[in-house]
């Protein structure tokens, strides 16, 4: 009777759920999504959604904004009128982006991390469309490729951007 009680109660904690480890970090596992603590939040989402504790401001699309943000000393995002995320702009090491990949991060992170990553004087830009990575140099854009931005000095990122292909218009 004792032999078969203690595989019984082992069978009962897998089953239970008692044997995942539920401190073990969350992962940012897809473009659009960033995390602050254990609170995620999407590119794709309303401001609304952000969590207060990411300490974002919102800012309207304006051109004088878009100005703006880059030189914001805050992160910050910016809206349309219906409220829907257009970019976000990340200053804090704080919030985490995909690839795990946050402010104060190595260039070599960023490098290392994608396989079609372009160089633009000191930005670092890796494209999406969905979930899968795309090559930035190809002459056809889809307007709804997301692209993530890592602004860099002396190797290590400063700023990261991520916008949609439309919105990226703005800044060239």
């Amino acid at each position: 009777m004792k032999k078969l009680i203690l595989p019984f109660i082992v069978l009962l904690f897998l089953l239970s759920g008692c044997s995942k480890d539920s401190s073990a970090p969350k992962t940012v596992e897809q473009p659009d999504k960033l995390l602050k603590g254990e609170e995620q939040f999407s590119y794709y989402g309303k401001a609304e959604k952000i969590p207060d504790s990411a300490g974002f401001f919102v800012l309207e699309n304006t051109s004088e904004n878009i100005t703006k943000i880059q030189k914001a000393d805050d992160n910050c995002v910016i809206v349309n009128e219906e409220d829907e995320i257009r970019c976000i702009m990340i200053k804090n090491n704080d919030i985490v982006t995909y690839k795990e990949i946050s402010v104060g991060d190595s260039v070599e992170k960023v490098t290392d991390s994608f396989q079609h990553v372009t160089k633009q004087g000191d930005v670092y830009q890796a494209v999406f469309w969905e979930n899968t990575e795309e090559d930035p140099s190809k002459q056809t854009r889809d307007d709804n490729w997301l692209w993530i931005s890592y602004y860099t000095e002396n190797s290590k990122i400063t700023m990261i951007q991520i916008a949609d292909t439309t919105f990226m218009q703005f800044f060239k």
